[in-house]
């Protein structure tokens, strides 16, 4: 349905339209072809109605009468079972086609180079993915977004415009600034009723758990927002295989060090939750349950940690230089 001002200003529908499911107009519904004397040519799906009956998906042509594209696929042959000439997987009502998937591509340095189409098959069962392209066009690596729809817009818009590989010699780095690995701040040496004692002291802003907005600007500084108060960093930050905006990051380094003190996935996940949802005033935002990215980096932090037993580091501190007892 479209809508549109007459002479006088006043918003009135100038065009309106019924589809069956692959797209064929409703042709005596009554409401299909009218308004102000001119014919609408953007229609199902937003795309535009050609002379020939076809609509323009940009690099195809679909015919709506028999649900086919009028040229075949360029991946047909990665899904045989279909026609090439498939649309939505003969399912329009369970998929869509919009003109494909995309991947977000950068270079080796970590600049951000353009985004690239696919088709509906691979949006449906990958979604949109980063790539790491090398200089013959190769692809190095592809990866997932923690955020896919926010991190995505980001980037396209150019909010954030470079990847930093995080090796794990960094996370530990960073994990070992929190005082995750001093043997007085694992759960084993403390008792119940200290057990959070520490992760409430210095998760807030400045504390040595404030990886965000503190921990991570002193490891990589070319990612420091302008004004923290306001902006995030331009830089989206890739761990193996799973890429954090600014405050994913800090949420994945609080699931790994949380875990390299011993707290459980389960423990450190709903206290995300309660943090959301009580401490809103400190946080900036109204209170709610943590989002479903923030819990996801929260995981993948917690298995990163599995991953390299850092619940079993630990350095010891003495009066001088720190010996390491277990170096991390």
């Amino acid at each position: 349905m479209s809508f549109g001002k007459n002479s006088t200003g006043v918003l009135e529908i100038v065009d309106s339209n019924d589809y069956y499911p692959f797209g064929m107009n409703h042709l005596k519904t009554g409401n299909a072809y009218f308004g102000q004397d001119s014919f609408k040519k953007y229609k199902y799906n937003g795309k535009e109605l050609q002379e020939t009956g076809a609509y323009d998906f940009g690099a195809r042509q679909y015919m709506p009468d028999i649900g086919r594209w009028v040229v075949v696929d360029p991946l047909a042959e990665k899904m045989r079972r279909f026609s090439p000439y498939t649309y939505a997987g003969d399912n329009p009502i369970r998929y869509i086609d919009p003109d494909g998937r995309k991947f977000i591509n950068f270079d080796e340095n970590g600049n951000y180079t353009g985004t690239t189409k696919d088709n509906w098959w691979h949006n449906l069962w990958n979604g949109s993915k980063g790539r790491v392209v090398k200089s013959d066009g190769s692809t190095k690596q592809k990866f997932r977004f923690a955020d896919p729809k926010n991190d995505v817009a980001d980037i396209q818009s150019g909010k954030i415009n470079k990847l930093e590989f995080v090796t794990e010699k960094q996370v530990k780095t960073l994990v070992r600034w929190s005082g995750a690995f001093d043997p007085k701040n694992k759960t084993s040496n403390r008792s119940l009723s200290e057990r959070y004692d520490y992760i409430k002291k210095e998760g807030i802003g400045g504390g040595k758990m404030d990886f965000a907005y503190t921990q991570v600007p002193k490891m990589f500084p070319n990612a420091k927002p302008s004004n923290p108060t306001t902006n995030t960093s331009n830089t989206i930050f890739l761990v193996e295989d799973l890429a954090h905006n600014q405050n994913n990051f800090g949420n994945f380094l609080f699931g790994a060090s949380g875990r390299a003190m011993q707290f459980t996935e389960a423990e450190l996940l709903l206290g995300a939750h309660y943090n959301s949802v009580v401490s809103s005033s400190t946080n900036g935002y109204s209170s709610q349950l943590d989002s479903s990215d923030d819990q996801l980096s929260i995981s993948s932090g917690v298995l990163f940690s599995d991953k390299y037993n850092y619940g079993d580091k630990q350095i010891q501190i003495t009066v001088g230089t720190p010996t390491p007892a277990n170096t991390p």
